[in-house]
């Protein structure tokens, strides 16, 4: 019931990749379930053996954003405009006010324009409007991967060293600027887990838009538990890395996730280079290395795919160089348990 219509959204969302199987699918909600940090709660609306309607609740219980829910509401395609969204919306409320949220947090997709019929017809907001880019490898331009990172190493007069994928790129003239690229395989170190959650808190610089959400605070334990979701998925991480030579601080990273079970798409998640190391092009020596570690490393990829919102001057224009196109135009919303209250009130 849960996999048939799984696989049915999946189908309007993601209409050119295969269905998940029924192994994948119980490894996904057993690591979903087995999260410590977030608590996960799946309501659902069924007819017979058919399931009609469902709703993914997350309440994250971090230090930060303790007035957020997070929630994904999807409805059979052949069910909808019947009121079944708005039954399961009484859930979301009283999971709200049980764990004093008071804002609740979706994403719609224009692939599924429903989605945003209901965000607008419950009177949320936009907070973020974004889109899914994707790059198809047969369509990246010959010569660009590898003259880009030529150009970087040109520009720092650096040298390649062949150890397990790692770059050394040294400034002979002013060692201050020097860079070093590394890779995290399936999971983190955990000598330096501390500076690495510390890395990944540069993401809250990336532009949230509207969004009214507070800086993600990133822990150790969160980083841990995040790999062990992975690999009871197994889903690979691949994380590379920029240390500053000279301070040896960790500078910026990329990270992408791919699994065997759909081999020819892999997702480029997060990629961020901390304020005080930019403008020296490490954003795109970050996108480009990765890009061919996976043609070289992954040659059933495919597709990569990732996600941008529309006001990320600075990645968008990487991306774009680089072939990323237009896949799927998508916007978190918010809606504040107050407005929610009142709608449903109202409509009793």
């Amino acid at each position: 019931c849960y996999q048939t219509f799984n696989n049915l959204i999946r189908a309007e969302e993601f209409p050119d990749d295969p269905p998940r199987s029924l192994e994948y699918t119980i490894a996904f909600l057993k690591g979903r379930a087995a999260l410590k940090e977030v608590e996960c709660q799946t309501w659902f609306i069924q007819e017979n053996a058919r399931m009609l309607a469902r709703l993914n609740v997350e309440v994250a219980h971090r230090e930060t954003n303790q007035h957020v829910v997070d929630i994904a509401l999807d409805t059979h395609p052949n069910f909808r405009r019947r009121g079944l969204a708005k039954q399961l919306l009484h859930k979301v409320l009283e999971l709200a006010d049980l764990h004093k949220r008071s804002l609740i947090i979706g994403m719609t997709t224009d692939r599924i324009p429903a989605g945003d019929l209901v965000a607008e017809h419950l009177g949320a907001s936009k907070g973020t409007e974004m889109h899914t880019h994707q790059l198809r490898l047969s369509e990246l331009e010959a010569g660009l991967i590898e003259t880009w990172l030529s150009v970087v190493n040109k520009h720092h007069e650096s040298h390649l060293s062949l150890l397990p994928y790692y770059y050394e790129c040294v400034d002979g003239s002013n060692n201050e600027w020097g860079y070093e690229l590394g890779c995290w395989e399936d999971e983190y170190p955990e000598s330096g887990i501390e500076e690495i959650a510390t890395l990944m808190e540069v993401m809250n610089t990336a532009p949230q838009e509207n969004l009214q959400v507070e800086d993600e605070k990133i822990t150790p334990d969160w980083l841990r538990e995040k790999m062990t979701m992975f690999r009871s998925r197994d889903t690979h991480v691949w994380t590379l890395y920029l240390r500053h030579r000279a301070s040896r601080e960790l500078v910026g990273y990329t990270e992408t996730f791919w699994n065997s079970e759909h081999p020819a798409v892999l997702w480029q998640a997060a990629t961020g280079v901390v304020p005080a190391h930019r403008g020296h092009g490490l954003g795109k020596w970050l996108k480009a290395a990765m890009i061919q570690k996976v043609q070289t490393e992954r040659p059933s990829v495919v597709s990569i795919r990732t996600n941008n919102a529309d006001s990320n001057a600075a990645m968008l224009a990487i991306n774009q160089k680089l072939g990323f196109r237009p896949f799927s135009k998508d916007t978190i919303w918010q809606l504040e348990t107050k407005q929610l209250r009142d709608y449903l009130q109202a409509k009793s």
